[in-house]
């Protein structure tokens, strides 16, 4: 298993790709801490990875507070002794054209999407350095490296994560750890609701989620995993700044 002995922080794990996340993680030997603000769909995870055999331990709270991010390291480290991974998974969807985008709205968007990623790594990092390196991989989307209607202003929060990414890359190098950042188009999650109230039916909804891939589906959180899990592992030593499209070919397009 590849994370056997290894300590795994994944934020935004109460549902979708971050439920996924610490599943998968925890399937591969890691002991999991997991965050998010949804406090009782959280506790169903933890639930969860124990079910299956996995060691896990939670903290709810806003990953907006630093105090969040300090508690569930403090966790980390009392539990299992340390931090090699994190997952920085935690985000919120907002979707509308820009004009009629509210400037709260935006701020929002900032923060939990982007704000929340340098305020985990900012706690995170001195604890990989501690144990001679670590990886971390930040959720970002295919909205950061291309336009996509009606998604302007969450867009604009994934861009700057991917740079956030690159000049954490280039900071932390020297101390051993990696940052990439995995990219996703369309993901059937509760967050994808975000985009599903733009459109008055579910098939028009699926025909603007797929219609710019080369394959005509809409992803499954199992479908991206697999790819943080690489990421994460010592099979990406050598890719660190990077940011990986898991979008069915949509920049291809």
């Amino acid at each position: 298993m590849r994370f056997t002995d290894k300590v795994v922080i994944v934020t935004g794990a109460a549902r979708g790709q971050g439920r996924a996340s610490a599943l998968a993680f925890a399937a591969e030997g890691a002991a999991v801490a997991i965050t998010d603000i949804l406090g009782a769909e959280l506790a169903e995870t933890a639930e969860l990875v124990r079910e299956a055999g996995g060691r896990t331990v939670w903290q709810a709270g806003d990953i907006c507070d630093p105090a969040t991010a300090g508690k569930l390291a403090e966790l980390a480290v009392a539990e299992f002794g340390g931090v090699d991974i994190l997952h920085n998974n935690a985000g919120i969807l907002i979707g509308g054209p820009l004009e009629e985008t509210s400037a709260a709205d935006f701020e929002r968007l900032f923060r939990v999407n982007c704000v929340s990623q340098l305020l985990t790594l900012q706690r995170v990092a001195p604890l990989m350095r501690q144990r001679g390196g670590g990886a971390i991989v930040n959720t970002a989307s295919i909205c950061g490296l291309a336009a996509v209607t009606g998604m302007g202003a969450y867009g604009a929060t994934k861009a700057a994560i991917l740079q956030l990414t690159r000049s954490a890359a280039a900071e932390l190098a020297a101390d051993g750890i990696r940052v990439n950042a995995v990219c996703p188009g369309g993901v059937d999650t509760e967050m994808a609701a975000g985009a599903r109230g733009m459109f008055t039916t579910e098939a028009a909804f699926l025909e603007f989620a797929t219609s710019r891939q080369l394959l005509k589906k809409f992803a499954a959180p199992g479908d991206i995993i697999p790819v943080v899990l690489f990421l994460a592992s010592d099979a990406a030593g050598f890719i660190t700044g990077a940011a990986i499209p898991v979008e069915a070919g949509h920049t291809a397009w």
